[in-house]
């Protein structure tokens, strides 16, 4: 219920309204789909997710790696483009 009554901004009113523009337009002339991709907007505006849900294009924490990131050693060989 917090995630739907905090962090509203202009974006999220947009869609939520067309959201609701297109399930109003796809009940109308009775198109399932369209009411249903309309309830979807709508329903991710409300939860205030995205395509790929909560933090799901979040990059992972790299600090859980400890000291494995640190034992590896990276070897770069300069390439010469001129020949």
């Amino acid at each position: 219920m917090k995630a739907i009554l905090t962090n509203w901004n202009f974006f999220r009113f947009i869609r939520l309204i067309l959201g609701i523009a297109v399930v109003v337009k796809g009940i109308m002339d009775g198109e399932t789909i369209f009411a249903f991709a309309g309830g979807l907007v709508a329903f991710m505006a409300l939860a205030n997710i995205g395509c790929c849900g909560t933090s799901g294009c979040a990059l992972p924490d790299n600090r859980r790696l400890g000291d494995q990131q640190s034992r590896t050693k990276v070897f770069y060989e300069e390439v010469d483009a001129t020949k």
